[in-house]
């Protein structure tokens, strides 16, 4: 018969199955046990216990999880708190920083939005799609600019300086393809009070010389400039943009530099003595000289 061992009770010895029944081989004591029935409740136990170490370890993986989750969820509250708290601090800043901003943009681009404003109405006056209100004569306006001295150098001042520097310094003769440099100052000629379409304007001629390459002769360019007068500013004072336009017409040269006589840009322009529309404005030696200076 197969032999089973099994541990006595008593003394520990190894325990023989014999006759039915479990005997120790070294007391000699017989017991009288189901084996098998208490091998497999020995197992459920120890499964029920496993069941048990499981789910207390999941429901502490859970809770542990719930607390990370809700941990990382007042983090975010806070941090969504404190960017709600400096955006209510900063949100005065900011408004005054781009007010701020816009000022300063609007300081810096004023003069030129002024400057193309004037100089556009200037262009279109001649057409009629601008208009101011006349509250003088030319007349008047001849004798209010030859009182005043300031508006006499800024204009001249003005006209100088687009006859000096945006005008060509090279150019090639027509008549004899001669190439001829500018050299000097502009000199001024003279000017005058133009009543327009809508409005008067102040006409100022000046001259260029040229010097043909390779000889000493000299070739006399004349140009002409307008200025658009606004309004009297006051009895003594005479109100403009100082910004300047080029007066030419159909005998005007680009390539040639301007007009070769003067006779030419008189007739070409309307500006003659006999006009009623047109007054020559005399102007101070010393307005001249400055405004040359500072053209």
């Amino acid at each position: 018969m197969q032999m089973e061992t099994r541990k006595c009770g008593n003394c520990g010895g190894q325990l023989a199955f014999q006759n039915n029944q479990w005997v120790c081989t070294n007391c000699g004591t017989a017991f009288v046990l189901d084996w098998e029935n208490m091998d497999v409740e020995r197992a459920r136990q120890a499964t029920a216990q496993e069941r048990a170490n499981a789910e207390a370890e999941r429901i502490q993986t859970l809770t542990q999880t719930r607390q990370q989750i809700q941990m990382v969820e007042q983090r975010n509250q806070a941090r969504r708190e404190a960017k709600k708290t400096w955006t209510r601090i900063l949100r005065p800043f900011i408004i005054v920083g781009g007010v701020f901003f816009l000022l300063m943009i609007g300081s810096l681009v004023q003069p030129f939005i002024l400057s193309m404003l004037f100089r556009g109405m200037a262009e279109k006056i001649d057409d009629g799609e601008v208009s101011t209100q006349k509250n003088v004569t030319v007349t008047d306006l001849k004798i209010l600019i030859e009182k005043d001295a300031e508006f006499q150098k800024n204009a001249i001042a003005s006209g100088a300086y687009e006859a000096k520097y945006e005008t060509r310094q090279q150019i090639k003769l027509s008549d004899s393809d001669e190439v001829a440099i500018r050299t000097g100052e502009p000199e001024f000629i003279e000017s005058f009070v133009v009543d327009g379409t809508a409005d008067y304007f102040y006409y100022m001629v000046y001259k260029n010389d040229y010097q043909v390459e390779g000889s000493d002769r000299m070739v006399e360019k004349y140009l002409c400039y307008k200025i658009f007068l606004i309004k009297m500013q006051d009895e003594d004072k005479v109100n403009c943009s100082y910004s300047t336009n080029q007066v030419y017409g159909d005998a005007f040269s680009f390539t040639d530099g301007g007009y070769a006589s003067l006779e030419e840009l008189y007739a070409d322009n309307a500006l003659t003595e006999s006009s009623s529309k047109v007054i020559p404005v005399k102007v101070s030696d010393a307005a001249v000289a400055d405004g040359n200076k500072k053209g």
